[in-house]
Order: C-alpha cells, then sequence, then structure tokens
C-alpha cells in the first residue's frame, strides 16, 4: 500500500517514537523487528534517521576534508533501517550515482521502504542485489547484534572493497567498533578516524577511561523549529548535538604494505577543554592516544575555533612532553 505523507511532526504518533526508542535502549541485542509497518518507518525517518543523518554528514565533510572517496561501484546497505545512510552517501558522492544498490536488513518492512525512499531521490539508482560491494555501508547496528549478527557482519565486510560505517558515540558500541577495527588489520586500511594503520590507541589500559568518538552538531534551523522541540519535549531527547563513532576501512591489495600515513598527524578525539590562555585535547597520534595541551599563543586561530566548536579534527602537530608545540 502506498505511504500516506505525514504533513509535519505534529502529526506523528508520539507512542511509536517512544516505542521505538525504548527499542533502541533495551540492553541487549535486539532480536524481533520492531518496524510495524512502513508508517513506523516514515515517523522514524523524519525524526530519529535526520539526527543519525548529521553524524553522517559530519563523517562525509571529513572524508571530503581528508580527499577520500569511495571507489566507484556496487553498494550494500547492510542493516539499511529506512536507508538514511545510502541517501547521504550518494548524494556527498555523485560519482556513485547509476552504480547498483542493495538495501539489507532483517526487516522486510525497512528494505522496502529504503527502496522507495532511494528511488524518490536518486531514481537513476538500480537497485538489484550486491554480493562482493565495492562499499558497504553500515549505520548504527552494533547494538542490536548478537554474535552471530556479528559474525555475519564481518564476513559481509571481508567480501567488501570499502566501508562507511557510523555507530552512536557509546563507550561500549566505540570499544566494539575498535575490536572489529583490530580484527581487520589484516586485510584493510583504516582511512578514518585513524591517522594511522597500527593498533588503537583506545585499547592501552591507561586509556580505560577514554573512548573514540565525536560530536555533530544539529542544522541552524533546527534549534528555532517548533517540530523540532515538540520532538525533543516529547522525547526528553537533547537535538542540539549528536555523539557518534565511525570507521572508514579500504581494502589493501594483498601484497601491498599498509599504507604510509605522516607521523605527525594527529585527531582530536570528542571535545577540547577550554581555559584562559590554553587548551587541552585528548589527541590519538601513530604513537598512542594522550591528553596534550595547547597554549592559545601556539596556534590562536585554532584556539579560536575550539571555542566556537568549529575546527578540522585532524591536525599535523609537533608534540614535546605533553604540549603542542606547533600546528601545521
Amino acid at each position: 500500500m502506498p505511504l500516506e505523507p505525514i504533513q509535519n511532526r505534529h502529526d506523528i504518533d508520539w507512542r511509536t517514537l517512544r516505542r521505538l526508542r525504548s527499542a533502541y535502549l533495551e540492553c541487549g541485542p535486539i532480536e524481533t523487528d520492531y518496524w510495524k509497518d512502513e508508517h513506523d518507518l516514515l515517523a522514524y525517518d523524519m525524526t530519529f534517521a535526520q539526527r543519525i543523518a548529521w553524524k553522517w554528514d559530519a563523517v562525509l565533510a571529513d572524508l571530503v576534508r581528508i580527499g577520500w572517496q569511495p571507489p566507484g561501484g556496487r553498494i550494500l546497505d547492510w542493516g539499511c533501517g529506512s536507508g538514511i545512510a545510502t541517501r547521504l552517501v550518494l548524494s556527498a558522492f555523485p560519482g556513485l550515482t547509476g552504480r547498483a544498490v542493495q538495501f539489507f536488513d532483517r526487516s522486510e518492512h525497512a528494505m522496502s521502504f529504503a527502496g522507495k525512499r532511494c528511488r524518490a531521490v536518486h531514481p537513476r539508482v538500480p537497485q538489484e542485489t550486491v554480493d562482493e560491494p565495492d562499499l558497504l555501508i553500515v549505520s548504527h547496528v552494533l547494538g542490536e547484534l548478537n554474535g552471530t549478527g556479528e559474525s555475519e557482519l564481518e564476513r559481509a565486510i571481508r567480501r567488501s572493497a570499502s566501508v562507511l560505517w557510523v555507530e552512536p558515540g557509546a563507550r561500549e558500541i566505540s570499544a566494539k567498533l575498535a575490536a572489529f577495527r583490530a580484527r581487520l588489520l589484516d586485510a584493510f586500511d583504516p582511512v578514518a578516524p585513524c591517522t594511522h594503520g597500527g593498533v588503537c590507541g583506545m585499547t592501552d589500559p591507561a586509556n580505560a577511561r577514554h573512548w573514540c568518538h565525536f560530536f555533530a552538531h544539529a542544522p541552524a534551523e533546527v534549534h528555532s523549529d517548533p517540530d523540532w522541540a515538540a520532538f525533543a519535549r516529547e522525547l526528553q531527547i537533547d537535538v542540539r548535538t549528536v555523539p557518534y563513532s565511525y570507521l572508514v576501512l579500504q581494502r589493501r591489495a594483498a601484497d601491498a604494505a599498509p599504507a604510509a600515513r605522516d607521523p605527525r598527524l594527529h585527531r582530536i578525539i570528542g571535545r577540547p577543554r577550554l581555559y584562559k590562555g590554553h587548551a587541552k585535547v585528548l589527541a590519538c597520534g601513530a604513537e598512542g592516544v594522550a591528553d596534550l595541551l595547547l597554549l592559545q599563543r601556539t596556534d590562536r586561530d585554532l584556539h579560536r575555533a575550539f571555542h566556537k566548536e568549529r575546527f578540522n579534527p585532524v591536525q599535523a602537530m609537533d608534540v614535546e612532553d605533553g604540549k603542542i608545540t606547533r600546528i601545521g
């Protein structure tokens, strides 16, 4: 049956959204299909999926910033939900348009909805079965998978040429993502957020209190939108920023060494802590994860960007005794 459009978020059944949110917040893997019909997916796509979109926008902007784009070819969206991630990837990388895409999910409702939504936005993209994807898209699945599901996901990754994977920014989910990264280093080079291809510094017991996560900002118009205000009030959700973790991988040729990276590159994790005249940042580089001091006078532009929470998280740094002595 065709979807009946919801005119605005005031028309959404809040009970549906509360039920869906309760399913996400349950401890442990989700074994059942929580989508009752395509109207559930439409309500989700207009609300929760938009918050996921803010995370994907941040990740895709980061990939553009570092100059990486996925190889042209066939796409598999594994655990597709409403398909929001694939729609955004196709928009961010127009060269992928026209390539085949498959939406895979345990829910028939989700696969059907994702396909319809994608055709509405990207009508030139054929939808067909993709066994060995050039690009595997994974979004917000780790909190729902049991051991069998994680094994199935790893098999899908190992059949793929590249992987774009975004998850919530929770400590437990980030740790699972790091565990996947460790297992996959035999065949893949990490592209992002990692600035190196070595062991993840977060696995060092000295960093047990930390985890790899970042924050995406809601679009400016969200802050003055009464529908989003109603969503925040009804669901008791902060819509200003959303934490996320992610992993981008690219398959390495069988006889190739791991890709060489600039050893001065560091990625700033989470949020800088700001003080008068200086800031402290948790930074990940080839030598591991460390808490570093940046004096304002060392780089006033970057220090100012920290205050605005609009900064390039990847920086070439010289570090000496826990202090950043030069940027760029």
